[in-house]
């Protein structure tokens, strides 16, 4: 209550503002059931809304299973577009590596061929050298590991499934052997760390070097060995997508 200079109460003008609510924010989720708006009166009231609540939900749960349908079959065409892209780009990549190979072999006999005339104290001619090159590009499983992450293989056929897991199972022992193959090409030059002038190499350091030559070269061996049916699994793989 308030008073005016009078001492009378002095009324206060209602407020023509008004408080707005909040607005309340319903979301839908799944479908919904209702009540029929009109009483029943009959049986046949009854089942006519029965019937209309059927083909209601009948219609629902087909538009539902269709639009699911669209999308395993969109996410089954993108994996396998993924899968055959990156198969192919592995077998560029593949054949490359195995051309690596090539020249590391002959590299490391012409290797063993200079060490063992040096082991019989013949010296090295100017510009001679020993070459530990290695290369390997290695393979990629990104498309594949997707597929899996997503569950995509499993809306693809059994059969083509585990050819595909056969190819990437292969492609990485072979990548795992390359690898070891690297690390030994690099251990094998420790000598030449030691002593870098070929023609002051101990008989000591030039039998190691030759037994890391004839390591390395077994090492390629088998990693050719491996890879001999990678490039074949791949052609057959491409096959199937």
């Amino acid at each position: 209550m308030v008073l005016n200079a009078a001492g009378r109460v002095k009324r206060s003008k209602p407020s023509t503002s008004r408080r707005s609510r909040p607005k309340v924010l319903r979301y839908h989720t799944g479908m919904e059931v209702h009540a029929p708006h009109e009483p029943i009166h009959s049986w046949r009231d009854f089942f006519i809304h029965i019937v209309t609540i059927t083909i209601g939900l009948l219609i629902a749960l087909g538009l539902e299973a269709a639009v699911e349908a669209l999308h395993h079959r969109h996410l089954r065409q993108e994996t396998r577009q993924n899968l055959r892209a990156e198969i192919q780009d592995n077998q560029r990549i593949f054949a490359k590596d195995m051309s690596y190979l090539v020249g590391e072999t002959a590299e490391l006999k012409d290797d063993i061929a200079l060490l063992q005339r040096l082991r019989a104290r013949q010296q090295a001619k100017p510009g001679e050298t020993l070459h530990f090159a290695w290369g390997w590009d290695g393979t990629s499983d990104t498309a594949w590991q997707t597929a899996k992450d997503t569950g995509a293989l499993g809306l693809m056929d059994i059969q083509a499934v585990q050819q595909y897991d056969g190819v990437y199972s292969q492609q990485d022992l072979v990548d795992r052997a390359a690898l070891e193959l690297t690390r030994d090409m690099t251990k094998a030059t420790i000598p030449l760390t030691v002593e870098p002038d070929l023609n002051a190499l101990t008989p000591a350091q030039i039998d190691e070097l030759i037994r890391g030559c004839a390591a390395n070269l077994n090492q390629i061996q088998y990693v050719q060995a491996l890879s001999a049916s990678v490039l074949p699994n791949y052609r057959q793989a491409l096959d199937k997508l």
